[in-house]
């Protein structure tokens, strides 16, 4: 089945490239800040992600991907994205209950996770506010390269 409008479908190789060259600067900008490339970022997110997912906006391309490494207690959840996210911000803000209990579903059969969780870049506020909107709480903060970082978790 072809989709032409907006969608969310299972992530491919092929989405990382123009993610990683449109990545948001504030993502760009976290990358950076654990010295990584976001490409090899995005590249490593799709390869140990339990199931990964790209967001395809209305230009046809992939322009966010997200998605749940295994880990414990908690695992971990990551989304790298470019501006264009923001163009289905109320359709993708709908579906976030929906698409976190996809890609943590595999995860509720471990018991030894009990979480999910990310330590955040607090100057990324888009991503701060969408954790918390979608039931995050911070536990923690710290210092991480000169940076003030938080932890977001949630439980399973």
């Amino acid at each position: 089945m072809t989709h032409f409008g907006p969608h969310v479908r299972p992530s491919l190789e092929e989405d990382c490239e123009p993610i990683a060259a449109n990545l948001r600067d504030a993502d760009r900008r976290e990358c950076e800040m654990w010295g990584l490339d976001p490409l090899h970022s995005l590249r490593t997110g799709l390869q140990y992600s339990l199931q990964p997912l790209t967001i395809v906006g209305h230009s046809a391309k992939p322009c966010a991907m997200f998605g749940v490494t295994y880990g414990q207690p908690d695992a971990t959840i990551w989304l790298l994205g470019t501006d264009e996210m923001f163009d289905l911000r109320i359709s993708f803000l709908r579906r976030t209950t929906m698409w976190l209990e996809h890609i943590c579903k595999p995860l509720r059969a471990a018991r030894e996770v009990t979480g999910v969780a990310n330590w955040v870049d607090l100057r990324n506020v888009k991503h701060t506010q969408w954790l918390l909107w979608a039931g995050f709480e911070k536990t923690s903060t710290r210092i991480a390269h000169d940076l003030e970082i938080a932890y977001f978790r949630k439980a399973l």
